[in-house]
């Protein structure tokens, strides 16, 4: 019986950045490492594109919150995006985007974690992508449980599921690993959203490993190095 070989539809993807990588050690091209590994996370966005929910995660300071803010200073330069954070102030999160040089008018950030008032705003404003940080923090009025409850986390990943798909609008979802390694919460959280991608590597150390477990749109074959 003859095996059949399975070919990823990503192949094109990794070739790509490889050769980007071997130009860029070899001194032929002067880009930065953000745009040298550009065919991994512009997959990465295409696929956010399609109005999917992708749970990010990773363990508290590992860096999740500054990819997802990399990620929208390169989006608001064409694209409405809003940054929803219920850990941090606006000062703090000024503090941290300063680091990463100037952003686009297209950029609005909102400190909230009431999930009725967000879902207003969205309804209302209409962006084009929005990051969630984190889901831990969010909570509904309807639920009597604290915000990071099961409760809780079932609610608020519901509430964005249907604005993801009614909208039409990507959402980004941070959410912490507990210390067995899976994203606080309940373990239906991860079958709820679209994909799954871990942010893992030691704190310390210079660079990260963002890896996918989960994806209904892609391949989760491959591995983004930051």
């Amino acid at each position: 019986m003859e095996k059949k070989s399975r070919r990823s539809g990503t192949d094109p993807v990794v070739a790509l950045t490889l050769i980007f990588v071997v130009l860029k050690v070899m001194g032929l091209i002067s880009w930065s490492w953000l745009w040298v590994l550009s065919p991994i996370w512009l997959t990465f966005l295409f696929f956010a594109a399609i109005f999917s929910v992708i749970l990010v995660g990773g363990d508290p300071g590992i860096g999740k919150s500054t990819l997802l803010l990399q990620v929208c200073r390169i989006l608001a330069d064409k694209k409405k995006v809003l940054y929803i954070s219920g850990e941090e102030s606006q000062t703090q999160i000024k503090l941290r985007a300063n680091r990463m040089g100037n952003f686009a008018d297209g950029l609005f950030l909102l400190c909230e974690t009431n999930l009725e008032i967000i879902r207003g705003i969205l309804e209302k404003e209409r962006p084009e992508l929005v990051v969630i940080d984190s889901i831990q923090t969010m909570y509904s009025e309807e639920v009597s449980s604290a915000p990071g409850s099961v409760s809780q986390v079932r609610e608020s990943t519901n509430v964005f599921m249907q604005l993801a798909k009614g909208l039409c609008i990507p959402i980004f979802i941070v959410g912490h690993v507990t210390k067995e390694g899976t994203v606080a919460g309940p373990r239906v959280l991860e079958h709820m959203v679209d994909t799954v991608l871990y942010f893992e590597g030691d704190r310390h150390a210079s660079y990260r490993i963002l890896r996918a477990v989960k994806n209904r749109f892609g391949s989760t074959n491959e591995i983004g190095v930051f």
